[in-house]
């Protein structure tokens, strides 16, 4: 039987008290014989519970408070120094904070509902194989999601390293109620060894749209969006992603030359 106790503070609140029941109460409800699962998914719903209390940017704040811990932990680079995988880590930096981001990025990219799925279906006397939770959100989500867990999960391949080279807009012949549409295109780089699917958001004077990006390992990619009215400034990732240095990147975007 698992007894929690807590100390009796006169200043305590549900914002301190929160996250510790939320963090304690799913490892009632959920049991991995893997610790990046395990303890992972504890750290995730606790920041579930920041979320739902205080908001988005509350929980992301939480992460990116053990972001620069994680990254002088990390390897920069897996070809001399391996690091620690997900699946055989030792340090409690990796399975709680690392597979916190993790969690949080493939809730992200397959979906609120496909990932609340495979945590409901998760048995752990089945998990007799590392890619047994990827079958899981495969089958719940209809992704393939080989590319993340290769370089989120199985092997360590460092944090993402993301700048924006390029962010332009120009105006389409086609128009709306309110005037001209722009075509904005945004160039993102990562010098990193990792993956990874970002959110870039594209604001204008009356609308912000986000849509994710998924940018390779020393490598760039482009997205390009139509804004009903001139466009602004750009933000790729918004510290949900975690990176070697900053994980947020905030540029003007310029009419096209």
């Amino acid at each position: 039987r698992n007894i929690l106790f807590l100390p009796l503070q006169a200043n305590a609140t549900s914002d301190t008290l929160g996250p510790v029941l939320a963090h304690m109460l799913s490892h009632a409800y959920f049991v991995s014989p893997r610790p990046w699962l395990d303890e992972g998914v504890a750290q995730w719903i606790a920041l579930q519970w920041i979320e739902q209390r205080a908001g988005h940017a509350a929980a992301i704040g939480q992460m990116d408070s053990r972001r620069a811990a994680l990254a002088l932990a990390e390897t920069s680079d897996p070809g001399i120094d391996p690091g620690q995988s997900l699946i055989n880590t030792w340090s409690d930096i990796y399975y709680r904070d690392k597979a916190a981001y993790v969690l949080w990025m493939l809730r992200d990219i397959t979906g609120d509902t496909h990932f609340a799925q495979a945590l409901q279906t998760y048995n752990p006397a089945n998990d007799h194989e590392a890619s047994y939770f990827q079958s899981l959100l495969q089958k719940t989500s209809g992704k393939d999601l080989e590319w993340f867990f290769d370089d989120w999960v199985y092997r360590d391949r460092g944090l993402p390293d993301l700048r924006i080279v390029s962010a332009y807009s120009r105006p389409i012949l086609n128009r709306n109620s309110t005037g001209t549409n722009y075509l904005v295109s945004v160039e993102v780089q990562n010098d990193g060894f990792c993956s990874a699917e970002v959110p870039v958001t594209v604001e204008s004077a009356s609308s912000s749209q986000t849509k994710e990006l998924l940018v390779p390992s020393h490598s760039s990619a482009v997205l390009r969006v139509l804004a009903d009215s001139k466009p602004r400034h750009v933000l790729v990732n918004d510290g949900s992603v975690p990176e070697v240095q900053s994980s947020r990147h905030e540029q003007a975007i310029l009419a096209a030359p």
